[in-house]
């Protein structure tokens, strides 16, 4: 998981200079899918190589019973997931439709700001995932142990930035947005916590799904 973790992390930290480079107005939106999408797949590329030649995982045909298996046991985390990306897809239409494109835009640029501090906390799950299913079946103690220090850290981590974007809320829709977008500071309040309570239930039901 390190070595793929650095793959992403260097694969993140070279497409966000082209972004600035490449992409001078709405006319280069082609350039901003392209190299977004390139990148994406080079960093899966080189983490599939990377596994293959460190043979780390060897090919295993799975029979239907596994397969059902699987899907039972990861179906709380599978639609706790599918649920926050439900109402983050359905959340826009609605608005655009009732209250129009001005409010729109506010909420859209809120949404990016909550889809940032996201961004910061996913991969501490992600990478915490694989360790937390091992030691579920090798030591259940110490795997509640990391359970409980990892939420309290994440959860902090991200109620801490949430009550700066409260408190810097217009200072930062001017800074993205422009002042035009100053007024949107109550969207962005209101988003602020989201990932604190997203980040909390998707540990919670992690952890339901690996103890069982």
């Amino acid at each position: 998981m390190k070595a793929v973790a650095w793959v992403q992390l260097v694969s993140k930290l070279v497409s966000l200079p082209l972004l600035f480079v490449l992409v001078r107005s709405s006319a280069d939106g082609a350039w901003a899918l392209g190299f977004f999408s390139v990148v994406s797949l080079l960093t899966g590329f080189f983490s599939l190589a990377w596994i293959w030649r460190k043979k780390l995982v060897t090919w295993y045909r799975p029979e239907g019973a596994d397969v059902k298996k699987v899907l039972r046991q990861g179906a709380i985390l599978f639609f706790s997931r599918v649920s926050i990306s439900f109402y983050t897809a359905l959340v826009p239409l609605v608005l655009g439709a009732v209250c129009g494109p001005a409010q729109l835009a506010f909420f859209n640029v809120a949404e990016k700001v909550k889809t940032v501090l996201l961004s910061m906390i996913g991969p501490v799950s992600q990478a915490l995932f694989p360790r937390m299913s091992l030691l579920y079946q090798t030591n259940v103690s110490a795997a509640n142990a990391l359970a409980r220090k990892t939420a309290w850290g994440v959860t902090s981590l991200s109620a801490f930035c949430g009550a700066m974007v409260w408190w810097w809320a217009e200072e930062i829709l001017a800074i993205l947005g422009g002042h035009d977008f100053v007024d949107g500071a109550p969207v962005l309040r209101w988003l602020s916590f989201v990932p604190c309570i997203a980040v909390s239930y998707t540990h919670l039901r992690a952890h339901e799904t690996l103890m069982n």
